[in-house]
């Protein structure tokens, strides 16, 4: 595989490019219930609400990229990560043909959200709500993101 751009795309076989972003499920337990943070971009008319993340550089490492991505868009750094929770997931774009990976890592923080110009505004929500508007992928990410979580709190 060769980087293509400054952003980890790498070529692959068949023209196939693979494009790697990581990022943070950051959560917060209210009244006994684990609410997601959710941000909505600007760049979008309808309410595109997504998980925090964006491109991996080339030689940044998976949670460097996560801790980066996630303070450039709300300026949180304070963490309470989960150890050894990494979750992922792939998909083909219809469009491109591409390959997109995501890496996420789960963290709980209590610090004020300071949300950065690619985003207009923020809810933390439950699962149940989260599926009602996400796709299917993101919301078994958070699936499995509350199941560990849920773990961790015993």
């Amino acid at each position: 595989m060769v980087y293509l751009e400054k952003n980890l795309r790498k070529r692959k076989g068949n023209n196939v490019t693979v494009e790697k972003s990581c990022g943070f499920i950051i959560y917060r337990k209210e009244e006994d219930e684990i609410k997601f943070l959710l941000l909505k971009r600007a760049d979008k008319k309808e309410e595109y609400l997504e998980i925090p993340k964006g491109h991996i550089h080339e030689h940044e490492s998976e949670i460097d990229c996560a801790r980066r991505e996630l303070f450039e868009e709300t300026h949180l750094q304070n963490l309470k990560l989960i150890p050894n929770v990494i979750l992922k997931t792939s998909y083909i774009s219809s469009h491109t043909k591409d390959e997109k990976q995501f890496v996420f890592f789960v963290a709980s923080t209590d610090d004020k959200i300071v949300l950065s110009k690619e985003h207009t505004d923020f809810k933390f929500v439950v699962l149940s709500r989260a599926k009602k508007i996400l796709h299917e992928d993101w919301c078994r990410l958070l699936s499995q993101a509350e199941d560990r979580i849920k773990i961790e709190k015993k």
